[in-house]
């Protein structure tokens, strides 16, 4: 039995799908198939042009910032060092809801 041909998209991707449009646009379609490839079905976290590559991709970066709040450093210096909002370092120092 022959092997059939997978259906084509005929919408080449939603376009209201802007973050895959977006991707689409920036990588072109080879990269982002090769993305898809080694990615698909997972969640990424890309960090902000700009933040610590070593910082910004690190899994223990709350870690890190509860620390760094504890040993008395201002949300300002750990939101500069980081390359995020100060917003992102008060949510992430709150302590837990009970």
């Amino acid at each position: 039995m022959p092997k059939k041909k997978p259906l084509a998209c005929p919408a080449d991707y939603c376009a209201k799908d802007s973050t895959i449009a977006r991707l689409l646009e920036a990588l072109g379609r080879e990269d982002f198939r090769l993305l898809q490839k080694h990615f698909g079905g997972e969640r990424l976290w890309i960090p902000k042009t700009g933040a610590r590559p070593s910082c910004a991709a690190c899994r223990w970066r709350n870690r890190c910032v509860r620390t760094w709040r504890g040993q008395g450093l201002s949300i300002a210096v750990i939101a500069r060092h980081l390359g995020v909002s100060a917003k992102t370092i008060y949510r992430i120092a709150k302590p837990p809801s009970p």
